[in-house]
């Protein structure tokens, strides 16, 4: 009926009508097409997360760099000391410089000694390195060297950096230990000059003052220190210390070589600035090579004490103060002790054939016998 209707009207409105509804059933088509022909809109990417911050620089704090210099340049006035003396003040003068040293200083400053060594060797470093990137497992490692240092000794290159140390600290000590030695011998010589027999003049007094030079720091040389940190701050270099040859060390090492080994793992991770000082306290402990240094000022008080003349002087130096300190050096660093050399062989001079006793004169005849 409605169709009927709708035609009713005529031809030209039913042209119409159809007209209509195909543009509009063409529109609609197009429109599905192009919906379906567009491509969606893609979501924005999600945002990348914070970069992770760099590794802090290598770093030891300044006045472990100055105790490494004062222990460095100790060693090398005492191994400088002269062997020849000429008169009373020039053993004096010896005697003065050296002992003067504090025990305690003098062992702290073995420790940030061999941590520098440590830091110059390259490989041991970018090893450690690898340990700085996150900041939670570099704080983990740190505390883990802190509570064990022996720890380090499990990190690849652990062993050439102890040759290192070994090397170094064993170079040092045998040096001093020999000049120890010359000096010693020096005390017997000199006793063919007079003035040698001579005694001390104030012998309390210098007493004395070797008591408070032993008690007094000794302050570290402003161009080492500034040496020693460029060489050590900078990651070390394939050649490592100039100056030093080490070998492979095995394990277990000396207390000595495994603190300087972990400070400087720590100096590595970032981890022994300034602000660390304290945390870093108990790396500079040792009583086995604290004793020794403490033994070795207690018989150089008892020898003074005893001394009378210039050459009984010069075998304290000799011995209580050059080689006793050279022998815990080599002792602390676990470095082995060079030879004693024999005593002098004295060929006892041949003793002359004795004569034959004189034939007695024979006695006269008498006379008229």
């Amino acid at each position: 009926m409605l169709l009927t209707a709708l035609r009713a009207p005529g031809k030209a409105s039913d042209m119409t009508i159809r007209s209509s509804v195909l543009a509009g059933l063409a529109a609609i088509a197009a429109t599905f097409v192009l919906v379906a022909c567009s491509t969606p809109e893609a979501p924005p990417p999600p945002a990348l997360p914070p970069a992770p911050p760099p590794p802090p620089a290598i770093n030891l704090s300044a006045s472990l760099f100055e105790e490494a210099s004062a222990w460095r340049g100790y060693m090398t006035r005492a191994a400088a000391t002269p062997t020849n003396f000429a008169d009373g003040p020039m053993i004096a003068s010896s005697l003065r410089a050296g002992a003067s040293y504090e025990p305690k200083q003098l062992l702290r400053g073995s420790i940030a000694y061999a941590a520098v060594i440590a830091l110059q060797d390259q490989a041991y470093v970018a090893n450690i390195r690898t340990y700085a990137v996150d900041p939670a497992q570099r704080q983990r490692i740190a505390a883990q060297i802190l509570a064990n240092p022996w720890t380090v000794t499990n990190y690849p290159g652990a062993e050439h950096a102890a040759g290192l140390i070994i090397s170094a600290l064993g170079n040092d000590g045998t040096k001093v230990l020999l000049t120890g030695r010359a000096v010693k011998q020096s005390a017997y010589d000199v006793q063919r000059q007079k003035w040698s027999k001579e005694f001390v003049p104030n012998r309390e007094g210098r007493l004395a003052d070797v008591r408070v030079l032993s008690s007094t720091p000794i302050r570290g040389d402003i161009e080492e220190v500034s040496r020693m940190q460029s060489a050590s701050l900078s990651g070390g270099t394939a050649a490592g210390p100039d100056g030093i040859v080490g070998q492979n060390a095995s394990a277990p090492y000396s207390p000595v070589v495994v603190r300087g080994l972990a400070l400087a793992a720590l100096a590595a991770l970032g981890e022994a600035g300034d602000d660390k000082l304290i945390a870093l306290g108990p790396l500079f402990t040792d009583e086995p090579s604290m004793f020794c240094l403490n033994m070795s000022k207690l018989m150089l008080y008892q020898c003074l004490a005893a001394a009378k003349p210039h050459y009984e002087d010069v075998f304290c130096l000799g011995q209580h103060v050059l080689i006793d300190t050279g022998q815990c050096t080599l002792k602390s660093a676990g470095a082995p002790m060079p030879i004693e050399p024999p005593p002098p062989v004295v060929v006892a001079a041949k003793a002359p054939t004795p004569k034959a006793p004189a034939k007695p004169a024979a006695k006269p005849k008498a006379k008229g016998g």
